[in-house]
């Protein structure tokens, strides 16, 4: 037997590190719902990560690889992992739809806005085409691929019937050009049919994404998990939000003008971003933001409250906006909404200390900070609202539509966007197997479309009040928020692109790095010490590294140039990891090895 047989699986090994040395332990990951994520080798992520984010005793787990590692056995995929979904045609169509009739359309826009100093500019129609790309083409084509790919994840089966989610990607996107190709043209019988056979498609992709997560959730032979209401929930606005648009598509065409009455668009997008987006967005973030940030148990009191909060605020904006309760309705409901968000918050214990330090994990943790400021966003916005509802309400008035616009924008790009941010740089490359194409892009991303967001809500905020120099604000934050997205959007579809990068043993031969003997011990080993000298004493070094997070030293050339002038605790300063732990470990996984 050799010595890479014999090295027991610990906690700090990676899910590729041992599915690589021992394929049979892909049958225990599979098992606890690994499938397809991760490339055919799984993520390069620790075994106690895996098993915080999938809720798997990790004793219980270890003992499971363990005895598999010491078997005979082949790996046998199942029908669940062998059947892979392409999640990737939703996300690339979300990016194509907010750099096109998204947030390009409406850096424009508002560029309009900010050179005439009006509000009203009277693209009014355009306006409301763009407002319903932003949330069934940005928003909701995102959150459909991402729901479609980890909900069976966490809940441990396979996706209900592929084909009806692959129906449901077309639907929606056939739907989204009808309506961008009818809405800002000439009332003519054409464009009305269109109008409304976009509103029955996307009704019918919506009904098809609450049918498949309904029967994933209800198949499952897992307990019931507090995020599942909020997913359920979810859904159900997006059906109600399908139906909304396709009342007010067949009313603009038998009205005579492609206008959606303010009330109703009014609805259509309350429903959107609060009912449907963020009781998406609750789900996955209680169910995944605890293990990936290592915080403490959710309180469940808190995200209860926060589920009939939001259900119960939103139901009741929803009736004042059709004309069904009075204003007192709409003050409540923001005060439901504003309370259900701070809930959430406290419930997740999101800016509490964590309870696990990740800190000399070899995880990429450049996600967090979108998660942070989306949520702060949500406080913000969410805190707004409140505030508009509750002065129409005290006063017997309307708000200028300027401050309506600053809460929406907040919300949008703010916390939804901010969030679909944070989560594709996070959980794209692990559902890859692959590193994101670039980190410099991920912190552009972050600074340009806060800094754009911060300029337009505040010179909007500012404009309504005082005018002038504010608008001028206004005019320019699109097309930084726009910079940003462009930079967000290439990160991600490049990174979509990429080719699982599988680990391999390194040709010692073909690579020129063998010796006779090792050129430094482990004990001599300390931060001073050049990377290059440690490969090229113990080339099986190479996997620890790369589960650690050095993937480009896979790169046989960077290897023999940049690791030759690098030593460890540099490396480590670089990549944010302890340099003294990094190298205990390193000793112990020399040694053992």
């Amino acid at each position: 037997m050799t010595i890479l047989a014999e090295k027991k699986i610990n906690e700090k090994m990676t899910v590729r590190e041992v599915c690589t040395k021992w394929p049979q332990a892909k049958n225990v990951f599979q098992k606890h719902g690994l499938m397809e994520c991760g490339g055919p080798q799984g993520p390069v992520e620790p075994i106690d990560f895996f098993a915080r984010a999938h809720k798997v005793n990790l004793e219980k787990l270890l003992g499971e690889l363990n005895d598999s590692a010491k078997s005979t056995a082949s790996f046998k995929e199942t029908a669940a992992g062998a059947r892979q979904f392409g999640y990737e045609k939703f996300l690339k169509a979300a990016i194509l739809v907010i750099l096109s009739v998204g947030c390009a359309l409406g850096a424009f826009m508002i560029f309009g806005i900010g050179s005439s100093k009006s509000f009203e500019l009277g693209w009014e129609n355009i306006v409301q085409m763009h407002g319903h790309a932003q949330i069934f083409g940005w928003i909701g084509l995102f959150i459909m691929g991402i729901a479609y790919f980890v909900m069976p994840k966490f809940k441990n089966t396979g996706l209900f019937r592929h084909g009806l989610a692959e129906a449901s990607f077309w639907m929606m996107l056939i739907g989204l050009i009808l309506r961008s190709i009818a809405q800002p043209n000439a009332v003519n019988f054409l464009n009305s049919a269109l109008l409304v056979s976009s509103a029955f498609l996307e009704l019918a992709a919506a009904c098809i994404f609450a049918f498949v997560l309904w029967n994933v959730i209800r198949k499952s032979t897992q307990e019931k998990e507090n995020f599942e209401k909020f997913a359920i929930a979810g859904v159900f606005w997006f059906v109600v939000l399908a139906l909304l648009n396709l009342f007010a598509a067949v009313q603009m065409a038998f009205s005579g003008q492609f206008l959606i009455p303010q009330n109703i668009d009014n609805a259509i997008i309350h429903t959107g971003l609060l009912g449907f987006a963020a009781l998406m967005i609750f789900a996955v973030a209680s169910r995944t933001l605890p293990a990936f940030m290592g915080l403490k148990e959710s309180g469940k009191r808190a995200l209860d409250f926060s589920f009939f909060a939001m259900n119960f605020g939103v139901l009741l904006m929803l009736l004042n906006l059709m004309g069904l309760l009075g204003s007192f309705a709409s003050a409540i409901a923001a005060l439901l909404e504003f309370a259900a968000a701070v809930s959430f918050v406290f419930g997740i214990r999101l800016f509490a200390k964590p309870e696990v330090d990740l800190s000399r994990e070899s995880l990429d943790r450049s996600y967090e900070k979108f998660v942070k400021v989306a949520f702060a966003w949500l406080l913000f916005s969410s805190a707004m609202l409140f505030i508009i509802e509750f002065y129409k309400f005290a006063a017997g008035a309307a708000v200028e539509h300027a401050f309506v616009g600053a809460y929406r924008h907040a919300l949008t790009v703010g916390f939804a966007s901010m969030m679909i941010f944070g989560y594709a740089t996070r959980i794209i490359p692990v559902f890859k197997g692959v590193e994101i194409h670039s980190k410099k892009l991920i912190d552009a991303a972050f600074w340009l479309v806060n800094i754009g967001n911060i300029f337009r809500v505040a010179g909007q905020i500012f404009a309504g009040f005082f005018g002038g120099i504010f608008f001028a604000i206004i005019g320019i934050s699109g097309f930084i928020e726009l910079a940003g997205i462009i930079a967000f959007g290439f990160n991600i579809w490049k990174t979509l692109g990429r080719e699982y990068e599988e680990t391999r043993p390194v040709d010692l031969k073909k690579e020129k790095i063998m010796r006779t003997a090792p050129k430094i011990s482990p004990d001599e080993i300390n931060k001073n010490t050049i990377v290059f000298d440690v490969l090229e004493s113990y080339p099986n070094a190479l996997d620890f590294f790369v589960s650690r997070g050095f993937g480009t030293l896979r790169n046989p050339v960077l290897r023999n140039t940049v690791a030759k002038a690098t030593s460890i605790g540099k490396a480590c300063r670089l990549h944010g990891i302890a340099a003294e732990e990094f190298i205990k470990e390193l000793k112990k996984n020399i040694k053992g090895g």
